[in-house]
């Protein structure tokens, strides 16, 4: 995730959808994203998180499989983003999606 979230970092907030799998405090991710301004999404996303993302800016959303099909409500939210899929080898498993919505 960090390669390819990186350069998007100065302009992107970054909303980790992993709850209770996966949250931003993880280690790794300060290592890699020290600049990142980041929130957890604990709850569910049971609507289309509307006004989420603040004016002029972008979001990294990213799921852990398991809460993946949260992520209709906010492509209905924020239609203009694109889906960059996470996968592992050897067998190519999914661990992970980005939604990246422009600024």
């Amino acid at each position: 995730m960090a390669p390819v979230a990186r350069p998007l970092v100065p302009e992107h907030r970054l909303y980790v959808v992993g709850a209770p799998w996966f949250f931003w405090d993880f280690p790794t991710f300060s290592l890699l994203l020290p600049d990142a301004r980041a929130t957890d999404i604990i709850e569910p996303i049971t609507r289309p998180p509307e006004g989420m993302v603040p004016e002029g800016e972008g979001a990294i959303f990213l799921f852990v499989p398991e809460r993946a099909d949260e992520l209709e409500l906010v492509r209905q939210a924020y239609p203009r983003g694109r889906l960059h899929e996470i996968r592992v080898p050897p067998d190519n498993t999914l661990a992970g999606l980005l939604y990246i919505v422009p600024p």
